[in-house]
């Protein structure tokens, strides 16, 4: 999947969880770029999740959601990589979208008849959420451009409710390795854990009732190629 009118680009990163005072920790941790908590401005970002009832979306790999953010709608959509890739590389699409309900017609053709042939005759619905407020900010480390966002806020599914306090790091320019390195300079600073879920992966288990399961992929993420 790639934007429109533009090549495709994978979207490299990690995640951590974290308690609500680890968190609050990390929001003046030199390493994540703020040595203070002045002068924050977190963006409130909702979140909602579309899948056909019986997941056909997400069997497949792929999420797709419309995010509202400063009164502006956004229809994403991204797809997992391939198990022989990384575990947290994926491809991403962004489009301006004027209705909170989600128009595939808006995406590229190749990534709307992707879509289309996922979904076939079968109705897409919002499934689950997230409702968060985000700080951004970016790092230089080891020469690499790093993104930092801070979420804090829940997911939501029907009634049920789930907080999240969640630290992503994503790679802008830069070798894999910096990226790599970073997050284990975090889990030396910071007692966090690894995030192996996405949002959209831990929406669909709060619609299931079913308890997030562990991972045993630590060593095999932090050994890029």
């Amino acid at each position: 999947m790639r934007k429109q009118g533009e090549s495709a680009h994978p979207e490299r990163e990690l995640k951590f969880l974290a308690n609500p005072e680890t968190f609050k920790a990390a929001l003046t941790n030199p390493l994540l770029g703020q040595k203070t908590a002045a002068k924050l401005s977190p963006q409130v970002i909702k979140s909602l999740y579309f899948d056909t009832e019986s997941g056909d979306l997400l069997r497949r790999g792929v999420t797709l959601r419309v995010r509202r953010t400063n009164r502006r709608l956004i229809l994403g959509v991204k797809k997992e990589a391939p198990p022989d890739g990384w575990f947290f590389e994926r491809a991403e699409a962004e489009i301006p979208s004027p209705s909170a309900d989600p128009d595939l017609s808006l995406f590229d053709k190749d990534i709307a008849r992707e879509l289309e042939d996922i979904v076939g005759d079968n109705k897409l619905a919002p499934r689950f959420g997230s409702d968060v407020r985000r700080t951004l900010r970016m790092v230089t480390f080891r020469s690499a451009e790093i993104e930092v966002a801070l979420d804090d806020g829940f997911l939501f599914a029907g009634e049920r409710r789930e907080p999240t306090h969640e630290i992503k790091l994503e790679l802008k320019t830069g070798e894999p390795a910096a990226l790599f390195e970073l997050g284990l300079a975090l889990l030396d600073a910071l007692p966090l854990k690894l995030g192996v879920l996405s949002k959209a992966r831990r929406g669909a288990l709060l619609l299931s009732g079913e308890p997030p399961r562990r991972s045993m992929r630590r060593l095999r993420l932090f050994q890029p190629t």
